[in-house]
């Protein structure tokens, strides 16, 4: 159908200039239920009216990969992404990823050679359909996982070159401990430089899976 194929064309912003010509497209049929491609019509659309050329065709790579995954055996049941919570669609999407032999982790190289890894960009696409699509979270920054820098009420000390715009709780598994890191955080965040924040929060993951392997071979004796 017509309005299943949403077209670059269509979106002033993202024209590409210069030489390189690509009458881009997302093609909503590639999903197997109407619930579905409605749903990534919504987010599909709000990118079209807010991204670039650029971040739309990578946006485009990770929505194909998206869509195969939603017609695989594990989902042949599945009408709606309102059917899973989203940690289960991400820890489902990484072990197909990993079957269909598709990267899971993104390295990064600063321009001062260093190295450091996050999830591929397809997982980062899949969190962000699932995030707009789920209900408005009230709460104050201070009080989430996940921190949006902007959000904050201080003024970060950054790195224009690193362009850090969050910071992430989720692996201090520790809920007494996480909570704590959190205040420390923010207490650092308003005399340290984000780089120097960043460090201290790594090595609080290390101790925190530690703690958790620890606590875990216990359990198993």
């Amino acid at each position: 159908m017509e309005n299943d194929i949403i077209y670059f064309s269509d979106f002033p912003n993202l024209q590409e200039t210069g030489t390189r010509k690509d009458n881009g497209k997302f093609d909503l049929t590639l999903l197997p239920t109407q619930e579905l491609k409605e749903e990534f019509r919504g987010y599909i659309m709000y990118r079209c009216k807010n991204g670039t050329f650029r971040a739309l065709i990578q946006d485009r790579t990770a929505y194909n990969h998206i869509a195969k995954f939603l017609n695989s055996r594990i989902n042949r049941r599945i009408k709606s992404l309102g059917d899973r919570n989203p940690e289960k669609w991400i820890s489902l999407l990484k072990g197909w990823m990993l079957e269909q032999g598709i990267t899971i982790v993104k390295e990064k190289k600063s321009v001062y050679g260093t190295v450091s890894y996050g999830e591929a960009v397809t997982i980062l696409y899949f969190r962000n359909v699932l995030k707009f699509l789920g209900p408005e979270d009230l709460r104050d920054e201070i009080e989430k996982d996940v921190w949006e820098l902007k959000n904050l009420d201080i003024k970060i000390r950054s790195n224009p070159i690193y362009n850090v715009k969050t910071l992430d709780f989720r692996k201090i598994y520790q809920p007494d401990i996480r909570e704590e890191c959190k205040k420390a955080v923010y207490m650092n965040l308003q005399y340290e430089a984000i780089g120097t924040v960043q460090g201290e929060l790594t090595i609080m993951r290390i101790f925190s899976e530690y703690l958790q392997r620890v606590f875990q071979n216990k359990k198993l004796q």
